[in-house]
């Protein structure tokens, strides 16, 4: 809870910070609306109906869908502490990844000639950004965001299964009586273990492993 609050923070200051350094730097709204199609500027971007909907319900069953929320309302103190936990999730999602899209759009229009020359890729047009299209100090901020939110989708892929492991196999067959503090000792020593494991298959790639991260990636 504690490493998500600080990678929460993290990631929404940075990104807010940055926003309107950039675009100071690409000109204002002005010359983004004159820099990107028109249709940019539209409910659903040219798109069909279909189209924009084929976009949404992959993500939104991917949001609906992610164990490591359902955790993490779970563990809340109340119901209404986990209501609440809801509200803001879904309330701060859509607020952020509107300014995430954004950012994007505006390192766009920062980066055209070497986006269209092929030297920069258009998935790292962010972080790219964040190095050579503001001020260091900035840059170093939006940079620590990029990957904080790296670090938390790994928090998530270590934190779930150590759950599993300890709750559902040790406790139920083997520490039935444990303490709380006990089981919260132990779920950061299988974070560990899982961790190494993790660490060691990126180093040894195999069959299972590149099964396992194609999974992961899917």
């Amino acid at each position: 809870a504690y490493t998500d609050l600080v990678i929460g923070l993290l990631v929404t200051l940075g990104c807010l910070i940055a926003l309107p350094v950039m675009m100071a730097h690409a000109g204002g709204w002005n010359a983004l609306r004159g820099a990107l199609p028109q249709n940019h500027f539209q409910p659903l971007g040219g798109m069909t109906w279909v189209e924009a909907l084929g976009y949404f319900f992959p993500t939104f069953t991917l949001m609906v869908g992610n164990q490591s929320s359902y955790q993490k309302f779970f563990s809340a103190r109340s119901e209404r502490d986990a209501r609440l936990s809801v509200a803001g999730w879904v309330v701060g999602t859509i607020l952020l990844e509107t300014v995430i899209v954004v950012l994007a759009m505006v390192g766009g229009v920062m980066f055209r000639p070497e986006i269209q020359s092929g030297a920069l890729p258009a998935w790292g047009i962010i972080p790219y950004t964040a190095r050579h299209g503001v001020v260091p100090l900035v840059g170093a901020v939006f940079l620590g965001a990029v990957f904080a939110k790296v670090i938390s989708t790994g928090n998530n892929y270590l934190f779930s299964p150590a759950t599993n492991v300890v709750h559902d196999v040790l406790q139920r067959l083997t520490m039935k009586g444990a303490s709380d503090r006990a089981l919260l000792r132990l779920s950061r020593m299988v974070v560990i273990v899982l961790g190494l494991i993790a660490l060691a298959q990126s180093f040894q790639p195999s069959i299972l492993a590149t099964a396992v991260y194609a999974y992961d990636v899917y």
